[in-house]
């Protein structure tokens, strides 16, 4: 699977972010990512070491994320969530959570890890976190679904957020767009499944 845009950054607790999960195959825009087989319906595995990571516009590409800043292509991550014809057919809801959307309200310029799942790295610089992350969901005819901003707050760093539930009325790819402001370095995880927790329902991994 391959797309046009943004890309995942390598860092010192970040490896590039791939991913395929039973409902949702997930990329990120501008990297080839191998569709492999999972049942694990965490975007990276929840057991995995890797996380989604995004620079704010106004940080430097030498920070991390190229796209995201001013200095680079001053675009966003773009992650593709592919829901199936079965699952449209079913009326089966989808329910996409977040964890960690937000930067914690710590003013430091040290680096914040959360601890569960695995952890998620977030970089403040210039006087602490004061970057906003928003993200916003987009049906195969690119109309907005959901678009919600994440201030630096305590209440949804460290933790799963309810994003987003919808009954998919067309299959297809639906685009999870994210942006960031100031210049913070914003670690985040995605989670696609149906709102029983089943993501898996015809038993074959990876499809």
């Amino acid at each position: 699977m391959t797309s046009t845009g943004s890309r995942a950054t390598a860092r010192t607790f970040v490896m590039r972010a791939w991913s395929a999960i039973a409902i949702a195959a997930v990329t990120v825009t501008g990297l080839a990512l191998a569709a492999l087989p999972a049942a694990a319906v965490d975007s990276p595995p929840a057991t995995s070491l890797q996380f989604y990571q995004i620079t704010g516009s106004a940080g430097s590409q030498g920070n991390g994320d190229p796209w995201t800043t001013a200095d680079g292509a001053g675009t966003y991550f773009n992650i593709q969530i592919v829901v199936p014809q079965s699952w449209v057919t079913a009326s089966r809801q989808v329910r996409v959570q977040l964890y960690s959307p937000s930067m914690s309200t710590d003013n430091t310029t040290a680096t914040q890890t959360t601890t569960s799942p695995a952890a998620v790295a977030d970089e403040p610089r210039n006087g602490g976190t004061n970057s906003t992350t928003t993200f916003s969901l987009r049906n195969p005819s690119n109309t907005v679904l959901q678009t919600t901003a994440y201030p630096p707050n305590n209440t949804t760093w460290n933790s799963w957020v309810d994003f987003y539930t919808f009954t998919p009325t067309v299959a297809g790819t639906y685009q999870l767009r994210v942006t960031s402001t100031q210049d913070d370095d914003n670690g985040f995880r995605l989670r696609v499944n149906d709102t029983s927790g089943n993501n898996n329902p015809d038993g074959v991994p990876g499809s």
